[in-house]
C-alpha cells in the first residue's frame, strides 16, 4: 500500500516538473520583449483607448516581473494589458 502511494506521488511530481519544464519554455526575456513591442504598437494604434492609464500601470507591472525575471508573470500581464486595450477601444 504504501508503495503505491509513493509511486503515485512520484508520477505526479514527474508530471509536474514535466509540464513546468514545457511552458518555461515559452516564457522568456524574448518573448516579454515581443510581447512588450506587440502591446508598445497597440498604444499607438488606439491612443485614445478609454483605460490608457490602466493599460500604462499594467505595463509597468510586467516589465517589472519581466525585468525580475518572472517571465511567465510578466507576459500574462501584458497580456492583461492587450485585453484592456481592444476592449477600452472598442467602447
Amino acid at each position: 500500500m504504501k508503495s503505491h502511494i509513493l509511486s503515485g506521488a512520484a508520477a505526479l511530481i514527474a508530471l509536474v516538473v514535466v509540464t513546468g519544464a514545457a511552458q518555461a519554455q515559452n516564457a522568456d526575456w524574448q518573448t516579454c520583449k515581443s510581447k512588450a513591442q506587440e502591446l508598445s504598437q497597440a498604444m499607438t494604434q488606439h491612443p485614445d483607448a478609454a483605460d490608457l492609464s490602466a493599460v500604462r500601470l499594467k505595463r509597468g507591472e510586467a516589465l517589472r516581473e519581466c525585468m525580475s525575471g518572472f517571465y511567465r508573470l510578466g507576459i500574462h500581464h501584458y497580456d492583461v494589458a492587450l485585453k484592456m486595450l481592444k476592449q477600452g477601444a472598442k467602447s
